[in-house]
């Protein structure tokens, strides 16, 4: 996505849409008792019967026997002995009296596939880009000369990520918003009183007069923004936080890819799909496997979901069928995550290996007979052998019999990255953290 031209921020426009509020669902599943389903039904059968975000219910969020903590901790997600110590918040250069940043200490701890942790200078240098303030940088990526007394600001490992916040601050930041418009006075009120009267001729060049100066007034607004955070196209976002996560995620030699099959979570029967904006993979060793998109995982599962408004009318906080839907939605996420990295050891099931009815053409025997194009002309082997391109007739592609398409990536080496060793389980966590999408001060 490229981004957009970065408007005048001084200069008079038409204002836009009124902001977005910017607004969180807080749904929390009732703590009660493991959920048994009624009447014997089953877990896919309660999720095929919702059509519509208004047949969603709490028995869905019960039966998935969900609890939801809020305001963890990052020492209660992350393990403190993973988390970088907080004297990696200086910069390493001033330690070794130079501007070059000294070499990588010698350390026995690896990553899982054996590579080098990320060091004190790597971290540094990502950190320090994200310290900016939005104006700064903004700042530095028009061009413009920094601000008095604000240091000179550099982008080099975020420079995509500050490129897509910047379009975003296009729709959500009010930071800089002024208008001037002003609702019409006494005066003017008693002026168009006496307009109504006026012969036509007049009332026409007062009409032609009135058409300039409202074109003129309509020009009331300065500030960063040309639309309403709801308006903003999904991109935008999705290419925000992809570009920040794989920033991230280069230095631990791990690489984020679009999902290259549709996703679907497998419930039992029923296949459910899932948004899933992005995937962080691990690159592999062999340098040629790793030319030609082979990865390894997943590790972490990206969603971006661009709903704004959660409740209706008169729904209290907490109760809204929107907080529901998305707590579902990212709950699918999760399973959808863990569900992949379980495949490890594993090989494809090949649905309907082995059953009569994927291989033995059969008719049902109903009215009518088989279904059959009488027009169709039979044609011998050498003629079929000229036309094996030719797009199948609509009886052709009725009759043949092929699988559903599969849910397995063919280029993905699924494997448990990061599973601790004699772990009974695969924890895999799901932190719903609200990044910097919408970093700017909202009006409402």
């Amino acid at each position: 996505m490229a981004p957009s031209a970065p408007q005048d921020e001084d200069r008079l426009r038409e204002p836009p849409t009124p902001a977005t509020p910017i607004d969180f669902p807080v749904f929390t599943p009732p703590a009660i008792p493991l959920f048994e389903l009624k009447n014997q039904e089953t877990l896919g059968g309660l999720f095929a019967s919702v059509r519509y975000i208004y047949d969603l219910t709490c028995d869905h969020a019960e039966a998935l026997n969900l609890k939801v903590t809020r305001d963890v901790p990052l020492e209660q997600l992350v393990p403190s002995k993973y988390l970088p110590p907080t004297s990696w918040q200086q910069n390493p250069a001033q330690k070794g009296g130079s501007d070059v940043f000294p070499a990588s200490l010698p350390s026995s701890e690896t990553l899982s596939n054996g590579a080098a942790i990320p060091s004190h200078e790597v971290y540094f240098t990502r950190m320090k880009e994200l310290l900016f303030s939005n104006e700064d940088a903004f700042r530095f990526l028009q061009k413009l000369t920094p601000l008095p007394d604000h240091p000179p600001v550099r982008l080099v490992q975020f420079r995509k990520f500050w490129d897509n916040l910047a379009v975003m601050a296009q729709y959500w930041d009010t930071s800089l918003d002024n208008d001037t418009s002003l609702a019409p006075t006494q005066a003017d009120r008693d002026c168009m009183d006496v307009d109504s009267v006026r012969s036509e001729a007049n009332r026409e060049d007062r009409d032609i007069m009135d058409d300039t100066m409202l074109t003129t007034n309509t020009k009331t607004y300065t500030g960063r923004r040309i639309g309403t955070g709801r308006d903003m196209p999904e991109q935008y976002r999705d290419e925000t936080v992809r570009t920040f996560v794989e920033t991230v995620a280069w230095a631990f030699g791990c690489r984020v890819e679009r999902p290259r099959v549709l996703p679907k979570l497998k419930m039992q029967n029923l296949f459910l799909p899932v948004r899933q904006t992005g995937v962080v993979y691990r690159s592999p060793k062999d340098r040629s496997r790793a030319r030609h998109g082979f990865v390894e995982g997943p590790l972490i599962g990206i969603q971006c979901r661009g709903d704004t408004s959660f409740r209706a009318n008169g729904d209290r906080q907490g109760e809204g069928k929107g907080e529901l839907a998305d707590l579902l939605r990212e709950v699918g996420a999760m399973l959808l995550t863990a569900q992949e990295r379980a495949r490890e050891g594993q090989e494809e099931p090949k649905r309907g290996e082995g059953k009569w009815w994927a291989h033995t053409p059969r008719w049902g025997g109903g009215l009518g007979g088989e279904v059959c194009d009488p027009d169709e002309k039979i044609e011998d082997d050498a003629t079929n052998s000229r036309k094996r391109m030719r797009k199948p007739s609509v009886t052709e592609a009725y009759k043949s019999m092929k699988p559903p398409l599969s849910t397995w990536d063919k280029r993905v080496t699924y494997m448990q990255i990061g599973r601790e060793k004699g772990s009974e389980y695969d924890e895999v966590i799901d932190p719903c953290i609200y990044l910097a999408l919408l970093p700017f001060s909202t009006t409402s």
